[in-house]
């Protein structure tokens, strides 16, 4: 058993550990404010957006696909042998399992397509990806500072101009992006939403209200295919944009329940530690007490 010395470190060392986990919490709680306002005012554009361009899509969708004479970043290619994975980490750790889930996904993920002879692309977005799956032949770009780049929307325009021409000229097939998603403070959900080609889903189909019979009253000029090509590149930095967002608030939250935890934890350990030192001080002062009572009585 330890000595009361080494219990006496072990309790200020905890303490100390307790003091850095909830200084990390109120900062996480401080910076999730501003995330969350960030990632839920951009909500609605991104889904308007995505609204939009499926009721200006409608007269090229053949039943549950498109028609091969549409835009290219709606049609879509023939094969699907090559898939661009875009994975939205953090910088940091000490946020739960929110980078863990993502390792986990892409590695998995990738081992699924490489037994179906299919080659995985990837653009990893922040340092903690990066460092857990490294560089391979198939990397196409790599960014670390997730922090600024998240704040900026000219990052995603970018990255979307070269999203675009690494499709024309044939270096993938499809684009999916990765990313948590924040939904509460406590829950932050894994999602995979595909961006290249252009796909709707149950929400877009809804029309929010009929936009689509609103949008059948106006003319195009010069024609719905020009006003197409220019929202499909758009809408694609809109949405990595609308990502990095939910990603960062998502991360401050999972930061801020990790401390929390790591805070209730550090409190536990203490007690417990306390009782064992307060019982063995309680032991030796009975073993010096029968010490000195025994020495009187042999007197």
């Amino acid at each position: 058993m330890a000595n009361l010395k080494e219990l006496r470190s072990r309790i200020n060392n905890v303490k100390g550990t307790k003091r850095i986990t909830s200084a990390m919490k109120m900062v996480a709680a401080a910076k999730l404010r501003r995330a969350q306002q960030n990632a839920e005012r951009t909500r609605p554009y991104s889904e308007r957006m995505g609204q939009l361009i499926a009721a200006l899509c409608s007269e090229y969708r053949d039943g549950d696909g498109f028609v091969d004479n549409g835009p290219p970043l709606l049609v879509g290619k023939k094969s699907d042998s090559n898939p661009l994975y875009i994975i939205i980490s953090a910088d940091r750790g000490l946020c739960g399992g929110f980078n863990s889930n993502l390792v986990k996904f892409t590695l998995n993920h990738r081992a699924k397509l490489q037994s179906e002879g299919k080659d995985m692309s990837l653009v990893m977005i922040g340092r903690k990806i990066v460092s857990a799956i490294g560089f391979t032949d198939s990397t196409f770009e790599v960014h670390e500072d997730v922090s600024k780049a998240s704040e900026n929307y000219g990052f995603a325009q970018e990255l979307s101009e070269r999203l675009i021409n690494y499709y024309n000229n044939d270096e993938f097939s499809e684009c999916y992006l990765v990313f948590n998603r924040f939904v509460s403070v406590l829950v932050q959900e894994l999602t995979i939403q595909k961006l290249i080609p252009f796909q709707i889903d149950e929400k877009m189909q809804k029309n929010d209200g009929g936009m689509q019979e609103n949008l059948g009253n106006f003319e195009y000029e010069p024609d719905r295919e020009e006003v197409l090509n220019e929202i499909l590149p758009k809408n694609i930095a809109v949405q990595i944009y609308s990502a990095m967002l939910e990603s960062s608030a998502a991360e401050q939250a999972a930061r801020m329940t990790a401390m929390d935890n790591a805070t209730r934890n550090a409190e536990e350990m203490i007690d417990k530690i306390t009782l064992i030192y307060n019982r063995q001080r309680q032991a030796n002062i009975t073993s010096e007490l029968i010490e000195i009572i025994s020495g009187a009585e042999a007197l």
